[in-house]
């Protein structure tokens, strides 16, 4: 039952061979997919490992492998592949519909959700639409595209960025930002280069996913915090009821048509949140503000 032992679908088989892979396995226990490319394209939503919105349940892949059984938990990721071409219908008789969007990352899913290669303007020779309409792709290899947690899974994809004020310190923790998105928020984690750490001058990026309407809106409000891990290591002293400066100089969100709201305060200041290791501002952001 392992699935490196099982004879696989390949791009000799047809004349054009699409792959959307939803539970890749880098070893067997870990779902019930395959991780490497095998086709002419090959698309890796979220990654194409966990989906969003699924239960993880690990230990319940192994039992099912074993005792043939089968629940919703366990088939979830598996099945929104299905459940991303179903949706991928609507664009057929709709235009304005949502469509998937994928695009290259030569250096891999890491760097995509650092938003490394995310396409800010959005032309056939790097984006292509995952889904009923593969075969009009002029891209060929692997793709990446993030949905949704729950259905409709299309979205605006966006990505934000955050340059900090040379005036930060270097500090431990990570940047988040929530987007207000209808009845919904679209929840972005920034990274930087360094991983756990944030300092002066650094760009901090990240990718989300929002509803999708076809009217762009004129401003979003967000709310961008810092989660401070400080309170895990001894040599870092400052904690629940210390004030440590988190200080921003510009906000920016990408979607891939071209538009980019901003806010553009420089010297901003993240405020303590009483009890907690978190810092946090809510900002209101323009479109095509002029910084």
């Amino acid at each position: 039952m392992l699935s490196a032992s099982l004879l696989s679908l390949s791009a000799d088989d047809a004349a054009f061979v699409d792959v959307v892979h939803t539970d890749g396995a880098r070893i067997w226990s870990e779902g019930f997919g395959l991780f490497n490319p095998i086709g002419d394209v090959d698309y890796f939503p979220n990654g194409g490992l966990d989906q969003p919105g699924c239960e993880q349940v690990r230990g319940s892949v192994i039992v099912s492998r074993f005792e043939g059984t089968m629940n919703s938990s366990v088939v979830c990721n598996h099945l929104r592949a299905l459940q991303f071409f179903l949706e991928s219908l609507k664009a057929v008789s709709d235009p304005d519909a949502c469509q998937f969007t994928a695009f290259p990352c030569h250096t891999g899913w890491s760097m995509f959700q650092r938003g490394e290669c995310f396409p800010t303007n959005c032309t056939d020779s790097n984006c292509v639409t995952m889904g009923f309409a593969a075969s009009q792709s002029k891209l060929r290899g692997p793709l990446y595209l993030t949905t949704r947690d729950s259905s409709p899974f299309c979205g605006r994809q966006l990505k934000a960025s955050v340059l900090l004020s040379p005036k930060t310190p270097k500090l431990r923790g990570y940047l988040q930002i929530s987007l207000e998105d209808g009845d919904n928020t679209a929840n972005f984690k920034l990274r930087t280069k360094h991983m756990d750490y944030i300092s002066g001058g650094l760009l901090a990026e990240g990718l989300s996913v929002a509803t999708y309407e076809k009217s762009v809106q004129k401003h979003l409000n967000i709310e961008l915090s810092f989660q401070s891990l400080a309170y895990q290591t001894d040599s870092e002293k400052y904690g629940l009821n210390s004030n440590i400066d988190v200080i921003v100089d510009k906000i920016s969100i990408f979607d891939t048509e071209g538009n980019v709201w901003s806010n553009c305060t420089e010297n901003s200041n993240l405020i303590h949140v009483d009890g907690t290791t978190i810092y946090a501002q809510t900002y209101s952001l323009s479109l095509f503000a002029a910084c």
